[in-house]
């Protein structure tokens, strides 16, 4: 399973590598979400000096990140998107950087990781990377980030072979081009056979509608993440579903939001690697 679901990291970075997608997120509003600012109001005036922005992709947070703590640093594995991000935002420090080989010489009082940028690997990347955050944050700093729920009422339909309305009922700018149709077929019909369930209890690998079918996302039981958390040395403070204006989350919430305090130090990255 280990060899399977490195290629789909593979093919995740190259979706995101690429030039349309690169130009797509280029067009998102350059703000928080209110989920994103929920979180964030958990972080002390105080402690806001500085904060470590994990998979920024064309700059969406670095403005209002930047503007909120003293000190800012923002990465993400696409070159692409960091060219782009850069143009927006000159005078902050972004990065080409992996977040399961973090390279810092500093701890952060904060580290966000928006936008399931940690679904785009598998678990055991994902163990790596929690533990590099773990790494690069005082005691008592916090890790924001959001994650997909493996509970979300819509995944046993991507799961199983019902799939086609997610192909035909598409947003009306879609309908008006049926060449983005037919890349959505094409994509679903190859990606498919790469999703699994049930290999890990409470983790699915699932061909969602991201990005035209172009993506294997990692959904997880967000009980089972908070667990995984505290071996990493944080404690959850609160959660957010997506769909929500208040710190709750059900079924229909596609991903969850979650802010966490690091205690202590946890497991060292090495003893995920293979």
């Amino acid at each position: 399973m280990r060899k399977g679901t490195q290629e789909m990291v593979e093919q995740n970075k190259r979706v995101y590598s690429r030039r349309e997608i690169v130009n797509v997120y280029n067009r998102s509003r350059r703000e928080l979400t209110a989920a994103e600012q929920i979180c964030l109001e958990i972080v002390p005036p105080g402690d806001r000096f500085s904060i470590l922005d994990i998979g920024i992709g064309t700059g969406r947070t670095t403005e209002p990140l930047a503007k909120m703590f003293k000190s800012y640093v923002g990465i993400d594995y696409s070159a692409e998107m960091v060219r782009v991000a850069r143009a927006y935002s000159p005078r902050n420090d972004l990065r080409v950087m992996d977040a399961r080989k973090l390279q810092f010489d500093r701890h952060f009082d904060c580290v966000m990781f928006s936008f399931n940028g940690i679904d785009y690997v598998d678990y055991a990347d994902r163990q790596i990377i929690l533990a590099e955050v773990s790494r690069n944050l005082r005691v008592g700093g916090y890790f924001i980030y959001s994650t997909h729920n493996i509970h979300y009422s819509r995944v046993p339909g991507y799961l199983n072979n019902r799939w086609t309305t997610e192909i035909w009922l598409s947003p009306l700018h879609l309908l008006l081009t049926p060449w983005r149709q037919v890349q959505r077929l094409i994509n679903r019909t190859r990606n498919f056979s790469r999703q699994s369930a049930g290999v890990i209890p409470g983790v699915a690998y699932v061909n969602d509608p991201g990005e035209s079918f172009d993506l294997i996302t990692t959904y997880v039981d967000i009980a089972l993440e908070l667990q995984q958390l505290a071996r990493h040395g944080f404690t959850a403070l609160q959660t957010v579903g997506s769909r929500k204006q208040s710190p709750q989350y059900d079924g229909a919430d596609p991903w969850v939001y979650i802010a966490a305090q690091k205690q202590t130090e946890g497991l060292p990255a090495s003893l995920f690697k293979t």
